[in-house]
């Protein structure tokens, strides 16, 4: 394994937002991946979302990246600090992507 902080995931993206800083493009996005699974005889689903960055995002990669696309993504978690309007320090976590692949909602790329 290249890394031991290492995370995959693949589910639908939700709020995407592409920028270019000094002709480079990045992408700041969210993922959301659905489990389905049996508990007393009944089926339950769970919601987990992803707040990724992809720094060097290619064009085709950029352009299918909106609501509802599959993303397929690989990288590491990282920690992010932050104040909030209180000013109280927070944390959260975010994938920075190492590598990847989206597919429009419509299943082109």
């Amino acid at each position: 394994m290249q890394y031991k902080n290492h995370i995959e995931i693949c589910g639908r993206v939700g709020a995407a937002e592409v920028r270019e800083v000094n002709g480079v493009k990045y992408a700041r996005f969210s993922v959301v991946v659905v489990d389905t699974y049996g508990q007393n005889g009944g089926i339950c689903v769970s919601d987990t979302w992803f707040s990724c960055v992809w720094i060097g995002i290619g064009d085709e990669d950029a352009e299918a990246l909106q609501k509802g696309a599959v993303a397929d993504v690989s990288g590491r978690m990282r920690a992010v600090r932050y104040a909030n309007a209180e000013g109280q320090q927070q944390q959260t976590w975010e994938v920075v992507v190492k590598a990847g692949r989206v597919e429009r909602p419509d299943g082109g790329r």
